[in-house]
């Protein structure tokens, strides 16, 4: 069985930085709030460990910014993984729970304040902590039965008592406002995330998690980073590409790189996409590269001793040892195709970052 863990981030991208704090963890997926329905979702969850909500400069009351985010926090208990949100995820929290959100007098960018806490779970054993702040919002839970204030930051004139840390009295819900992920937040970072993962531990030794298994492999993908993911099915060695090079030359004056790559479907940000656009005013050459189903993907992380070759619904990995995986690559362009054309700027070789 797999525990697996998933971010969800506001704005339709990947935060940065709160996606490598939890993998300090546990192996995550990340998902957009707006790309699945809850309905669509909730059949997955039993295959979660845990879920953070990402941070997001956006609206907690704003359906559009949220997303699916707002119909987690009142989840049954039976269907709810333990949930950990930060920055907007304790806003979206806290507003689900009957808390207001109120303007900042004196906003918070980038700022660092001491936070006291009670000591309880995440906090628990964390001692005197600094976190960094960037917010202009904040919440007041105060008259709300179902929340438990947990850390805040003591602002005196300027605004008082702010909260930054929340839990749920009685489901797996946790939340600070500071930014734990910060390179300047001293122990009230992935300490307390391990903290929360420690107890979501717990919590889930009385869930029935679910294996990972390929309806949720084609739903969410690869795991971030990537999983060690072994295809039994498939013969364990080199990857072939066809030798074989078509051209089909277009005289399309008018169209820009921009209006090229757009109907080649570069809008549709599942689909893998290189654009190498000459530096040169005019440039002479300018490389799309889209990725058919049938062409492989290699996919590899730093201090992995394997490359993931994926193509279409086959996965096979290739270990390379003790070897650079620049060796690997070099080994691997030295048997691939050549393209023999010498109008082409580029002979051989992979494209991608």
């Amino acid at each position: 069985m797999t525990c697996l863990g998933t971010v969800i981030t506001t704005r339709g991208s990947c935060d940065p930085s709160i996606a490598p704090l939890c993998r300090a963890s546990i192996p995550i997926h990340i998902v957009r709030n707006n790309k699945f329905a809850i309905q669509q979702l909730i059949p997955h969850l039993p295959h979660f460990a845990a879920v953070i909500v990402g941070p997001g400069p956006d609206l907690p009351e704003n359906p559009q910014d949220i997303g699916v985010i707002t119909y987690l926090w009142k989840l049954l208990d039976g269907l709810l993984p333990p949930t950990f949100g930060v920055f907007l995820g304790l806003q979206s929290f806290c507003l689900e729970y009957g808390a207001r959100v109120k303007q900042l007098s004196v906003m918070k960018h980038g700022l660092i304040s001491n936070i006291r806490h009670t000591a309880k779970d995440p906090f628990k054993d964390v001692g005197s902590m600094e976190a960094v702040r960037y917010h202009s919002l904040h919440v007041d839970i105060s008259g709300c039965p179902d929340l438990e204030e947990l850390a805040w930051a003591d602002n005196g004139s300027e605004n008082g008592r702010v909260v930054m840390g929340v839990r749920h009295t009685t489901k797996p819900l946790r939340a600070v406002q500071y930014h734990p992920e910060s390179v300047r937040t001293i122990r009230g970072g992935k300490r307390v995330i391990h903290k929360f993962w420690l107890s979501a531990k717990t919590r889930n030794a009385t869930r029935d998690i679910g294996p990972w298994g390929w309806t949720q492999h084609s739903t969410f993908g690869l795991s971030w980073p990537l999983l060690s993911i072994q295809d039994t099915s498939a013969p364990k060695s080199r990857v072939v590409i066809p030798r074989t090079v078509t051209t089909t030359v277009f005289h399309l004056p008018y169209f820009s790189t921009l209006e090229i790559c757009e109907l080649l479907g570069v809008k549709d940000e599942s689909s893998p996409f290189v654009v190498l656009d000459s530096a040169a005013k005019p440039g002479r050459f300018t490389i799309i590269g889209l990725l058919l189903s049938s062409f492989p993907l290699f996919i590899y992380h730093c201090r992995d001793s394997f490359v993931t070759i994926m193509t279409g619904d086959r996965i096979l990995r290739e270990q390379f040892g003790t070897n650079e995986v620049w060796s690997w690559i070099k080994f691997f362009i030295r048997n691939a195709v050549s393209l023999a054309l010498q109008m082409f700027p580029s002979g051989e070789g992979l494209l991608g970052f």
